[in-house]
């Protein structure tokens, strides 16, 4: 029996080719989409503008993606909330909120008391350039409350920071969660 060489070889590239379909099959298939929006808080005037995603301060897990512009009037002493999430591939529709806004010396504050679980207070500070949320668990609850939230894992406290697409807290490694062996090896090569 002769030895063949080339029969090794060609089962070892087709070894490293299938591996590499794979890895790539794996990395394709939970694409993520994300928000493309640029922290911003503007005053001017009668109008305070806010814009861009909240990130987690607090050292918790991730929040869901999204974006949010929040513009206030001090003649209204109101604020107007619009936003969106992303849930993979899916993005919800715009959500519209008007909320009463207390307008003090240097920063903007609200409340959301609406959601059945939480409270969301939002505080715009304008000398340094930024907005605050806290997201706490609603302590009573009404009869609906009880049913909606008895099932749903809310953390009592997050703490949150608006900030934009470029923010550190938003790099996400691709490969991170996947078993892909020769693409870690070709990134870090290359």
């Amino acid at each position: 029996m002769r030895s063949r060489p080339w029969l090794i070889g060609g089962f070892v590239l087709f070894l490293l080719v299938a591996e590499l379909v794979r890895e790539d099959f794996v990395l394709s298939a939970k694409p993520e989409a994300r928000p493309l929006v640029r922290e911003m808080v503007f005053d001017f005037g009668d109008t305070v503008t806010v814009q861009g995603r909240w990130t987690r301060t607090d050292g918790g897990g991730e929040l869901v993606p999204h974006a949010t512009r929040i513009e206030c009037s001090r003649s209204r002493a109101e604020c107007i909330e619009a936003g969106y999430q992303i849930n993979g591939l899916t993005i919800s529709s715009i959500g519209l909120d008007r909320r009463p806004a207390v307008f003090e010396e240097g920063s903007v504050t609200m409340r959301n008391e609406t959601p059945a679980c939480v409270i969301y207070t939002t505080r715009i500070d304008l000398q340094a350039q930024q907005a605050y949320q806290v997201r706490m668990r609603k302590e009573e609850l009404d009869t609906l409350g009880e049913e909606v939230c008895a099932d749903m894992a809310v953390e009592d406290r997050i703490e949150m920071q608006l900030a934009g697409y470029d923010h550190p807290s938003f790099d996400k490694d691709p490969l991170e969660g996947h078993f892909v062996p020769l693409v870690r090896f070709l990134s870090w090569a290359l």
